[in-house]
């Protein structure tokens, strides 16, 4: 097994979902998600090589390299940020607090794992 994705098998995709239109954003724009639930943030700044191999996995390639991705897990109640640039947290600080891109679907669905839909 991939150590490095051990964690997701172990407890599954639908107790772990990252947002994946979140990295590697196109705009800085975004629309609150409705009944979103307050989550725990953790941020870690690690080098851009580390972002890029963490976040990769949820780039769109246009969209690519990443610069930091937001991963959301639902049964923990938390939002861990990887981040290697000061100037990406504000993003990704937003799609913990629950907003979307506009005409983004991402959060809203997560949004119902939280409420068990």
């Amino acid at each position: 097994m991939d150590t490095k994705n051990a964690w997701l098998s172990s407890i599954g995709p639908n107790y772990c979902l990252s947002a994946s239109l979140l990295f590697g954003c196109a705009t800085i724009e975004h629309v609150k998600v409705e009944g979103w639930p307050e989550l725990k943030v953790i941020e870690n700044k690690v080098s851009w090589p580390e972002v890029i191999a963490q976040c990769s996995k949820y780039v769109n390639p246009i969209f690519w390299p990443p610069f930091a991705c937001a991963e959301i897990y639902v049964e923990a109640r938390e939002c861990r940020i990887t981040y290697a640039f000061d100037w990406t947290l504000e993003h990704e600080r937003d799609h913990c607090a629950g907003m979307d891109h506009p005409g983004g679907t991402e959060i809203a669905r997560l949004r119902d794992k939280f409420n068990g839909k």
